[in-house]
């Protein structure tokens, strides 16, 4: 049974509300000492804000009071935010892909791998997150990432597309895309564009989604002038 302090403490960071929830997590492995989500929480809110040495410290605790591919794929995060390559390398062979099924603790250890520049290892957890999770435009989005950054264009483009087909507003996605999209005779592209951009609502989608814009156009006044001649 739950612990009331975790349910509480639960909630609070569910609404984003980390510092609320800390003296919860205090008092519940104060009270409960053999508590792992609680130590895990505990290292989740230092992630949160930036503490992640002490997070390091937190979900180790954690993941040796109850091993957890969670906590592990957490655990990988905290040392990719570091730059730490060799620990977050290591972290991942404890949970290969092939025994995982959760796709968001597929996609977590994704992206930490990612962000240490192991993208073809990143990979086997992205593909099977997207295997199991087909409509998450997230999964599919940081799956295309890795694969641009391997050299794997067409796949690349694929990835992107249907991200932003389940999500019209992907503004990162739109982004990426017009980085790698080859020149063709689709001026239609600038439309979409068009339309994700009024879509848009923060300074930051708008920024990417007008950048995007602004190669599409230029791809697009490029086939026109070529047509002409």
């Amino acid at each position: 049974m739950s612990h009331p302090l975790h349910q509480q403490a639960i909630q609070l960071i569910n609404q984003g509300q980390f510092v609320q929830a800390h003296p919860y997590l205090v008092q519940l492995v104060k009270d409960v000492p053999t508590h792992a989500d609680g130590w895990f929480l505990l290292g989740i809110i230092n992630l949160e804000v930036g503490q992640i040495p002490k997070a390091i410290q937190l979900i180790e605790k954690a993941n040796g009071l109850a091993p957890s591919s969670e906590y592990l794929a957490h655990l990988a995060r905290a040392y990719s935010l570091i730059g730490d390559l060799h620990q977050a390398r290591q972290v991942a062979e404890k949970t290969p892909a092939s025994h995982l099924s959760s796709a968001l603790t597929l996609d977590t250890l994704g992206v930490a791998l990612s962000r240490v520049g192991l993208h073809e290892l990143a990979l086997t957890y992205f593909n099977k997150a997207v295997e199991n999770a087909p409509e998450n435009p997230a999964f599919l989005y940081n799956q295309a990432v890795s694969l641009k950054f391997i050299g794997d264009f067409d796949s690349a483009r694929q990835a992107f597309e249907r991200a932003i087909s389940i999500n019209p507003n992907h503004y990162r996605a739109h982004y990426a895309l017009s980085e790698i999209r080859e020149d063709s005779k689709d001026i239609q592209i600038l439309s979409r564009l068009q339309q994700a951009y009024t879509d848009a609502d923060s300074v930051d989608a708008k920024l990417h989604l007008a950048h995007a814009m602004a190669r599409e156009f230029e791809r697009s006044t490029n086939i026109v002038a070529h047509l002409m001649h």
